[in-house]
């Protein structure tokens, strides 16, 4: 029976090529293409900074009845911020202030207003900081 198969093979060499050798080609130039693309590990690290989106409005709450530990974060935040080309911007309810801005600047708010940040108490010696973000970090090109 083998014998048959290669007596067959070799009368029909163009049968042979496509059942065996065009198989073996891309088999092996797929292995060559999984070698030689970089994988995740080498990619460098994306620093996501404000510097990136131009001078940003960047607000934050703080509760008045606050420890100092919210103050302090508070102005540690707001010293990132400004390192960054970021405009903080302290008000009493970062929600309400995110919505109003949104109704008031448009589309342009997207651009302007990159994160915020809400720091309050939560438990007796506790702290709640709450980080909001517009998704638009996830849709630029890696630097």
């Amino acid at each position: 029976m083998l014998h048959k198969r290669a007596t067959y093979s070799w009368r029909n060499w163009k049968v042979f090529i496509a059942q065996f050798m065009v198989p073996l080609i891309f088999a092996s130039f797929a292995l060559i293409v999984a070698k030689t693309f970089p994988g995740p590990q080498d990619s460098p690290p994306l620093n996501l900074t404000l510097e990136k989106y131009g001078p940003t409005i960047v607000p934050y709450a703080v509760t008045f009845n606050s420890n100092i530990l919210h103050k302090e974060l508070a102005q540690t935040y707001r010293d990132v911020l400004q390192e960054q080309l970021g405009t903080p911007r302290q008000t009493e309810d970062i929600i309400d202030f995110l919505l109003n801005s949104s109704v008031k600047e448009g589309a342009s708010f997207h651009e302007q207003c990159v994160i915020a940040a809400d720091f309050r108490s939560s438990l007796p010696s506790g702290t709640r900081i709450r980080v909001l973000f517009n998704n638009l970090g996830y849709h630029t090109s890696a630097t």
